[in-house]
């Protein structure tokens, strides 16, 4: 598993996209069953930000790693960061599949979005 955004030490604000890939060498074909993404703590419900969208078309993963069954390994979550409190925050990404496990982290900084101001 792989996060590429954001990336480790960014500052960010509003909604933020939490993107990158997850494939299994023991079972390229459906070897990921579901990708998940935690605030502060890997694995505990109270700290689940929700399930990512997992499938997402890689051309680099397949020019990589030489396999067709790793090109749909992408993944996508949208975090609304104005849940969280502001400062220094650990992202993990926490992906499941038929053979077991695997996870990445990525520390970052959340600010404070300004107020939206009507016309």
């Amino acid at each position: 598993v792989q996060i590429d955004a954001p990336t480790a030490g960014e500052k960010v604000k509003g909604t933020v996209q939490v993107s990158g890939w997850a494939l299994s060498q023991l079972e390229p074909e459906g070897g990921i069953d579901r990708v998940t993404v935690y605030l502060d703590k890997l694995d505990d419900p109270e700290h689940e930000l929700g399930t990512a969208e997992y499938g997402s078309h890689r051309s680099d993963l397949l020019s990589h790693f030489a396999l067709d069954a790793y090109a749909d390994s992408g993944y996508q979550f949208r975090w609304d960061t104005r849940k969280a409190a502001p400062g220094k925050h650990t992202l993990h990404v926490l992906a499941e599949g038929k053979r077991g496990w695997c996870y990445r982290s990525v520390s970052v900084t959340v600010e404070r979005s300004g107020l939206l101001r009507g016309r």
